[in-house]
């Protein structure tokens, strides 16, 4: 036990904590506790425990939530210390009793495996994680469908860091409601977007828009895009007017670059080789061939890139 825990333990009882302190200053002290601390003060007495149960505000750095293994979540505070919490059942209690433990919590990074489940499931993980607070997201569907539980997470949230979206299996005929759930990704610093099997055009000038616009480095795999010259040109004038330092990779279509090329302003760019150079505000534009034979029809690497100095 640490000397904290232990003088809580030796020098007072409920009826001193009842003259001495609040609940409210007392439920203070516990968000400044790690968790191991808030269990050895909780194991004071019952006053104590309570209070500790009802404080909410744990910090973690990590919380891991698997729908493939029960619902089971663990949670890794700086101590890394695990606690693993198994939401198996549907009863209403135990669903509050875990986000009773998880209100307004707060972790460095919120890992998600998300598989195929029904209404009941989903509508308990939106009540456990309503108000966790986090800086990374590393969600990866298992299933073709997302649903909305990514909207229903970052919705509303600032300070995001990190997103991380994998579909391994591809988005399935559903893929409109795949592409509402990225035009919800709020503001963040980074962005990476895994579409590994999939014909559906997921990319397309508005979500390529709407990702490079709120992310400073924006990464995007999709093996069927849907970008077109005009909206290669719209964001390659973002990277152009940008303030910041920013950086996108996406794939597009071989045809859908030559197109883009063409429409070029000579005057304004400086063409070298598969490099394209903004004269005035340095954004560069550099396509990468990742297969031997090119076609019109293959897919090609773009990278966009333009850096400021920092303020």
């Amino acid at each position: 036990q640490t000397c904290f825990a232990q003088s809580l333990k030796e020098r007072m009882t409920r009826q001193t904590l009842n003259l001495r302190l609040p609940s409210e200053v007392l439920e203070k002290v516990n968000h400044s506790l790690s968790l191991k601390d808030r269990a050895y003060v909780a194991l004071v007495n019952n006053y104590l425990k309570g209070i500790e149960r009802q404080a909410g505000c744990r910090l973690f750095t990590d919380i891991y939530y698997d729908s493939a293994a029960d619902n089971m979540i663990t949670a890794e505070d700086s101590d890394e210390d695990l606690i693993y919490i198994t939401d198996n059942n549907r009863e209403a209690t135990s669903v509050q009793q875990v986000a009773e433990f998880f209100r307004h919590s707060s972790t460095h990074c919120l890992q998600i495996l998300w598989g195929q489940m029904d209404e009941e499931v989903e509508k308990r993980f939106r009540i456990v994680f309503k108000t966790v607070k986090f800086s990374i997201l590393n969600i990866k569907f298992t299933n073709e469908n997302p649903g909305s539980i990514v909207s229903d997470l970052v919705r509303g949230r600032k300070h995001i860091e990190h997103v991380i979206i994998h579909w391994p299996r591809g988005v399935g005929s559903d893929f409109e409601s795949a592409q509402r759930m990225l035009l919800d990704l709020p503001t963040m610093e980074r962005c990476d977007i895994g579409l590994y099997s999939s014909n559906q055009p997921l990319l397309n000038d508005e979500v390529l828009l709407h990702l490079v616009e709120n992310s400073c480095t924006t990464k995007i795999v999709c093996g069927s895009p849907a970008v077109t010259p005009s909206g290669l040109s719209t964001v390659f004038k973002m990277f152009r007017s940008s303030l910041h330092t920013k950086k996108a990779q996406f794939h597009i279509f071989f045809r859908t670059l030559s197109n883009f090329m063409k429409a070029l302003n000579g005057t304004s760019y400086n063409v070298s080789g598969n490099e394209i150079v903004h004269r005035k505000s340095g954004a560069t534009l550099r396509s990468q061939v990742e297969i031997a034979n090119l076609t019109v029809n293959c897919t090609i690497k773009v990278i966009l890139s333009v850096t400021k100095p920092a303020v």
